[in-house]
């Protein structure tokens, strides 16, 4: 497994996070935050964050990019 890690907002708005979106099983929003899930034996293997899926898969996108440069 790749390592895709994210800078991320924790629901206060405040926390700041990181987060290793190749261990993501799934991502989803919800009406005020995004849920990303991991595989995990808790049943709470998730982070919520203040960005939308389409804001993370765009900073995914721009770290790859600074990677190739």
């Amino acid at each position: 497994m790749g390592s895709e890690w994210v800078k991320c907002t924790l629901p206060d708005g405040k926390t700041i996070t990181f987060v290793n979106l190749a261990a993501a099983i799934s991502i989803t929003r919800r009406s005020q935050n995004t849920r990303i899930g991991f595989v995990g034996a808790a049943l709470d293997a998730y982070v919520d964050v203040i960005e939308t899926p389409e804001e993370l898969f765009k900073r995914l996108d721009e770290a790859k990019r600074a990677e190739r440069t």
